[in-house]
């Protein structure tokens, strides 16, 4: 009897545990500001829809500012999503620059978010080089695609950035950036009262969208 009443309650643990873990799961939200009214930014997702946010007085800022391929070259510590070709080869989606500052942040190779084949590489460039020896401002770019040796401790990686890739610097920032019209990315958590709660925000400046 006993033996029935420890493993009920065991049951019971487990499943209070998983409706905890189920409130408090983030989610990520992207789309455009609305406004920004105290601690709330208002969103509108891509399904139209409005979404009220509600900014931790301590919220970071992030701004992901446009800048050129030239930005790309040796030394250079970067964050890089990107998915396999039909050959395996690692195409670039996206490609954000760390200011020194905060070089060797999240250093690594790993899987990233819903899609099971995309990866985000956070390493040191080692080498910058296209298929043809034509170079411009230092750079071997032929198609107008560079691939970049990419190194971070445990290992490197190859990856392509195909010329019509944004390429992003990531700089602090503040809620005078969360403007009408720029877009932004969230993880948000439900709060007690059910509202979704952000710590953290990620802005693009001048037209950049960031990474879903």
């Amino acid at each position: 009897m006993q033996l029935r009443s420890t493993l009920a309650i065991a049951a019971v643990l487990c499943i209070a545990a998983f409706a905890v873990h189920a409130q408090t799961k983030n989610t990520r939200i992207s789309g455009e500001i609305v406004a920004l009214e105290g601690n709330v930014l208002r969103v509108k997702t891509l399904s139209g829809a409005v979404m009220p946010l509600t900014l931790a007085d301590n919220a970071r800022v992030t701004k992901r500012v446009p800048i050129g391929l030239d930005q790309i070259k040796p030394g250079v510590f970067l964050g890089v999503t990107a998915t396999p070709s039909d050959d395996g080869t690692l195409v670039a989606s996206e490609v954000h620059v760390f200011p020194e500052s905060t070089r060797g942040t999240g250093e690594g190779h790993r899987p990233f978010g819903d899609d099971a084949r995309s990866t985000m590489t956070n390493a040191t460039v080692k080498l910058v080089k296209s298929t043809t020896n034509a170079t411009v401002a230092g750079l071997s770019k032929g198609k107008g695609e560079l691939q970049m040796t990419l190194t971070y401790k445990d290992g490197e990686k190859t990856i392509v950035v195909p010329a019509s890739m944004p390429i992003v610097l990531s700089e602090p920032g503040s809620r005078a950036d969360l403007k009408r019209g720029e877009h932004v990315l969230v993880g948000a958590t439900p709060g007690a009262d059910g509202s979704l709660q952000v710590e953290r925000v990620s802005v693009g400046v001048r037209g950049s969208i960031p990474p879903v």
